[in-house]
């Protein structure tokens, strides 16, 4: 797929929360923190993950930190390499014993590359002061939805039109968005609005964004969004004429 040998190397989670908790499928690997080493100059470093281990190679094979670290870093070097004959001399005096070799690319498989194992999500917590603030879960995709997002829900005539952009994306659970996504678009409004632009369009990557303007009245208008997968969405924008409201003074 998108990964060699379904390699993730570090990843980096770009937030202003002290840490983060990771969970594999509701356990924890582990907490992270800033990363003030690599970003030093920054209010609020990202927070580096440098491999999706986290602690189970301890807390669960109940191997000593001294091995635990000695595998995770002599699979990251294979698995980006993908071959033993490719690591370096320095690489693959990391761990010489083939029987150990043999285990760490199944404990890489069985935590991280999840080879022929169960679904696996991820579970980002973000803590502030001890209290958790946000979540975000990363993870197989099991439904789907298109979700219309206006930049405005209310436009006002005056000496010209209003307009306002509309933002579609085709999300998975846990609104994580369909990068695959490429679903052909009818978009349709009410009278009260006028589409700038084509009517049919194409997501690309699992989204895409049009513009509505308003016409010569007030009320409210209509955007419907229909595709060949998915019934019709609607969303509705209120419109206030300004030059037919009356001042008070």
């Amino acid at each position: 797929g998108e990964y060699d040998t379904s390699f993730i190397d570090s990843v980096y989670v770009f937030t202003n929360c002290d840490y983060v908790e990771v969970l594999r499928n509701g356990e924890s690997i582990g907490k992270f923190y800033p990363d003030r080493e690599e970003f030093p100059n920054m209010k609020h470093p990202p927070i580096r993950i440098p491999d999706l281990f986290g602690d189970v190679l301890v807390e669960k094979e109940g191997l000593s930190q001294e091995e635990a670290e000695r595998i995770k870093r002599f699979v990251r070097s294979l698995a980006r390499k993908g071959d033993l004959d490719k690591l370096t001399e320095k690489e693959r005096a990391i761990i010489s014993d083939p029987e150990e070799q043999k285990l760490a690319w199944h404990l890489y498989g069985k935590y991280v590359a999840n080879w022929g194992g169960e679904k696996v999500s991820y579970t980002f917590n973000g803590y502030i002061d001890g209290k958790l603030v946000k979540t975000i879960v990363k993870g197989n995709v099991e439904e789907y939805d298109l979700k219309i997002t206006p930049d405005e829900t209310l436009l006002v005539i005056g000496d010209t039109y209003d307009a306002t952009r509309v933002v579609v994306e085709e999300v998975g659970n846990n609104d994580n968005l369909i990068q695959y996504g490429f679903e052909p678009l009818q978009i349709s409004v009410s009278d009260e609005l006028e589409l700038i632009g084509p009517s049919l369009i194409s997501l690309i990557s699992g989204k895409a964004a049009f513009w509505v303007k308003t016409r010569d009245k007030g009320g409210t208008g209509t955007v419907t969004v229909s595709s060949p997968k998915y019934a019709a969405r609607s969303i509705t924008i209120n419109i206030v004429d300004s030059t037919k409201s009356t001042m008070v003074g």
